[in-house]
C-alpha cells in the first residue's frame, strides 16, 4: 500500500508539473480579469502596405474577397453630423484611390499609407482632433468605411495589444509605427486596428492588456485577418497617437519569464516531494 502510495503521488507531481508548464494556466495571476483571446494572424499576409511584395497564394486568396465576410455588428451607430461625404481637409481624397477594402494590405497601397502618415506626422494632435467628423460607432465604422475613408473618426474602447512594426526606408523619416488592437464600445469581439506613429507616454508593446483609450485617427480601410479558425473583418485606422483613459502603470500584464515558470515548477515539485516522504515515513 506505502509502494502504491509513493508511486500515485510520483505520478501525480509529474501530472502538476505538466499542466505548471503551460503559461496559459498561470494568466490568473498576472490579470484581474478575463480577456479575449487576442488576434492571432496565421495564414493571412499581415504586411503593412509599404512591406508587401508580390502576391503569395495565400495573399491572393484574400484579395479575392469581394463581398464582406460575416461579422457579428453590435452597438448602435453614431451621428457623424460634419460628415459630407469628401475627406477630411488633412487628406487629399485623389491620392487615396488605389486602397481597396476587404483585402490584405497590398503594394500599390504604400503610397497613400505613407502619405497619410506624412499627414498625421506634421499636423498637431489638436489639430487632428479639430478636423474630426466626431465620434463614430464601430458599426458605422465597418458598414461605411468607404465613405469614410480619408476622414478623422473619433472611437472609444479598450486597448488590447500593441505590437512594434518597424516601417520600409521613406522619405518622411518614418523608421516605425505601433500596431493597436482595439476593442471599440458596443462590440462584442470584434476589433479595430490602429497604427499609431507614437503612444502615450508609459504605454509599452504588450500581447495582453486593458487599457481605456481614445483615438482620432484616419479611416484607411477594411483588412481580412486569421482569427482562431475564422477569416474577420476589421476597420484600419492611422493615427499620430491616442490618449489613454488609465494610469499605463497598471494597464499591461506579460506572462510570467520561463525562468520563473522554472522555478515555481521547482518549488512545487519540492514541496511535493517533501509531503511524499513525510506520509511514507509515517506509515
Amino acid at each position: 500500500m506505502r509502494l502504491f502510495v509513493l508511486v500515485g503521488s510520483l505520478m501525480l507531481i509529474f501530472i502538476l508539473m505538466s499542466e505548471a508548464a503551460k503559461p496559459a494556466n498561470w494568466r490568473w495571476l498576472w490579470q484581474l480579469t478575463p480577456t479575449e483571446t487576442a488576434p492571432v494572424d496565421q495564414n493571412v499576409d499581415t504586411r503593412a502596405p509599404d512591406q508587401a511584395g508580390p502576391a503569395t497564394t495565400e495573399a491572393s486568396n484574400a484579395d479575392s474577397f469581394t463581398t464582406p465576410l460575416v461579422l457579428p455588428i453590435a452597438g448602435t451607430p453614431a451621428n457623424a453630423e460634419n460628415r459630407d461625404g469628401s475627406a477630411s481637409p488633412l487628406i487629399d481624397a485623389t491620392r487615396l484611390t488605389e486602397i481597396q477594402d476587404d483585402t490584405v494590405f497590398q503594394a500599390r497601397e504604400a503610397e497613400p499609407w505613407f502619405y497619410v502618415l506624412e499627414c498625421l506626422k506634421r499636423t498637431s494632435e489638436a489639430e487632428v482632433q479639430a478636423n474630426s467628423v466626431g465620434r463614430i460607432g464601430f458599426a458605422q465604422l465597418f458598414q461605411q468605411t468607404a465613405e469614410l475613408r480619408g476622414q478623422v473618426v473619433e472611437i472609444h474602447g479598450s486597448l488590447r495589444r500593441i505590437v512594434e512594426k518597424q516601417a520600409t526606408q521613406n522619405q518622411m523619416g518614418i523608421d516605425r509605427y505601433w500596431q493597436c488592437w482595439i476593442k471599440p464600445e458596443g462590440a462584442t469581439n470584434s476589433p479595430v486596428v490602429v497604427y499609431c506613429l507614437d503612444l502615450p507616454d508609459g504605454l509599452t508593446p504588450a500581447v495582453e492588456m486593458q487599457v481605456p483609450v481614445t483615438c482620432f485617427g484616419v479611416c484607411y480601410k477594411r483588412w481580412p485577418y486569421q482569427a482562431q479558425e475564422e477569416m474577420i473583418l476589421a476597420p484600419v485606422l492611422l493615427a499620430k497617437t491616442m490618449q489613454s483613459q488609465q494610469n499605463p502603470s497598471v494597464a499591461g500584464r506579460e506572462l510570467p519569464s520561463r525562468t520563473t515558470v522554472l522555478g515555481m515548477l521547482v518549488a512545487s515539485a519540492t514541496i511535493a516531494l517533501i509531503v511524499v516522504v513525510w506520509v511514507f515515513k509515517r506509515g
